[in-house]
């Protein structure tokens, strides 16, 4: 995971003067936006693809004030392979050729240190960990576990794989993570419940 701010820089003026003598940031930021928010072509076999989203924007101070700054934040969710630096460097590319196409294009970019930087990162698919819990799982569910990670969200194990200790993310399904009525469905929490009994059972014995 990267969190990257980017403010983009234009010149403040009431709106009458908008065409002579403001320059509005938040157009300026609406380039960068859509330059950015596209499909990442590059693929890990065990994580899918890259993932990158604007996600906040923040500009203005008045309906009648042409905004001078507009600032968006980017989260950008690495595979392994990448970088904090290989990624940061394809975000600036984008931004330098806005600029190189529009002299009127003017941006700043922070990476906040406070901010959660998490480099890629994946337990081996030989871990004993791994390979209890693809057996709890056939035990209970009696189908093929897949060593594949769909989702780019990040876990409190990213810490414990940094400390060499083996980690797997596994729990039950549900909807709208994150959005209005978020849910587990309640069968498959028992059917999890059941895999890590089984797993335990395995690694223990």
């Amino acid at each position: 995971l990267l969190a990257i701010d980017v403010t983009c820089l234009g010149r403040a003026s009431h709106t009458a003067a908008a065409r002579v003598t403001g320059v509005n940031a938040i157009v300026k930021a609406a380039k960068a936006i859509l330059a950015l928010d596209k499909d990442i072509d590059r693929f890990h076999p065990a994580v899918g693809k890259p993932v990158i989203s604007i996600n906040t924007i923040q500009a203005g101070v008045a309906h009648n004030v042409v905004p001078g700054e507009c600032t968006f934040s980017i989260d950008r969710r690495l595979i392994p392979g990448e970088t904090r630096e290989s990624a940061t460097a394809e975000i600036v590319q984008t931004l330098d050729d806005i600029a190189a196409a529009d002299p009127g294009f003017r941006y700043t970019l922070a990476i906040d240190p406070l901010k959660d930087h998490i480099p890629a990162n994946i337990t081996d698919e030989n871990s004993s960990l791994v390979q209890a819990i693809q057996h709890g799982i056939r035990a209970v569910t009696g189908h093929e576990p897949e060593y594949f990670v769909a989702w780019a969200g990040a876990t409190d194990g990213r810490f414990y794989r940094q400390a060499g200790i083996d980690t797997v993310g596994y729990g039950p399904g549900g909807e709208n993570a994150h959005g209005a009525n978020e849910a587990v469905n309640i069968d498959e929490l028992v059917t999890q419940a059941k895999v890590y009994v089984e797993t335990v059972t395995r690694l223990l014995g």
